[in-house]
């Protein structure tokens, strides 16, 4: 009886390995290119469905590491503060001027997002992992048709969609600065 426990215990065990084996396998075939921008090296593909505005997205899935995916999460973009696409803000005044900006940034994200063969995400490398309204935070990274990666969040700082900077860099007066992650506080 006791050899018999003994070959089970063994084959488990030897089960066991081959899936954690597999699962290793799984997850190195599926990771792509490393980019310098800020976050992780690592990207996650994600499958974005819209743009509510020029600094979130929503994604059908998100595949993450080990074969894990989220499904259906709003992520907010890090590296930049979009302007708002509504004058209805809580902790600020929005003028009209900002949210014709705003709209504009949520159309050209659209565009781009459109434009691009895949996306992916990457997530902080520290700090806060979600935003308190809970959503994902995540540097958008967009694969364009030629092969090169575009980041969004540079791009969207270099087409003055950044209400915290202009697009030279220089911060704007009166707003909040952006932690190290690039998310405003």
């Amino acid at each position: 009886m006791s050899n018999r426990i003994s070959q089970i215990i063994s084959w488990l065990v030897l089960l066991a390995s081959m899936g954690m084996l597999a699962i290793g396998l799984f997850a190195e075939s599926h990771r792509s290119q490393k980019v310098v921008a800020g976050g992780s090296s690592q990207l996650y593909p994600c499958t974005i469905t819209s743009n509510h505005d020029g600094d979130t997205v929503h994604c059908a899935v998100i595949r993450g590491p080990w074969g894990m995916a989220l499904a259906e999460e709003d992520v907010r973009l890090l590296g930049f503060d979009a302007w708002e696409v509504s004058k209805v803000r809580r902790t600020r005044d929005v003028t009209d001027g900002e949210v014709i900006k705003g709209k504009r940034a949520r159309d050209d994200l659209a565009a781009l997002i459109g434009a691009a063969d895949s996306a992916y995400l990457r997530a902080p490398t520290s700090g806060k992992q979600r935003d308190l309204y809970g959503r994902p935070l995540g540097w958008l990274v967009l694969k364009e048709p030629d092969g090169s990666q575009l980041d969004i969040a540079k791009w969207m700082r270099e087409h003055d969609y950044d209400r915290d900077v202009d697009s030279r860099g220089k911060p704007r007066s009166g707003t909040p600065s952006l932690d190290k992650d690039g998310a405003a506080p």
